[in-house]
């Protein structure tokens, strides 16, 4: 049979190889979440804008005013 430090080392080697995955998922899954947030902004920016070409500037002196 295998030595029970090889055993431990193989538990800690799988600890550490989820520790790094859950790391790079938690990334990924903020990445997302940030360009997601983003769209929505712009998304706003062009339903709450004063003029229809003016795509990337937010409502005038900060109102929420729309042209309907």
């Amino acid at each position: 049979m295998f030595p029970i430090e090889n055993i431990i080392a193989v538990i800690v080697s799988v600890l550490a190889l989820l520790a790094i995955f859950l790391a790079v998922y938690k990334a990924v899954q903020q990445f997302y979440t940030l360009m997601n947030m983003d769209r929505m902004n712009r998304r706003y920016r062009e339903i709450f804008s004063d003029h229809p070409d003016d795509r990337h500037a937010g409502p005038a002196n900060g109102s929420a005013e729309t042209n309907f």
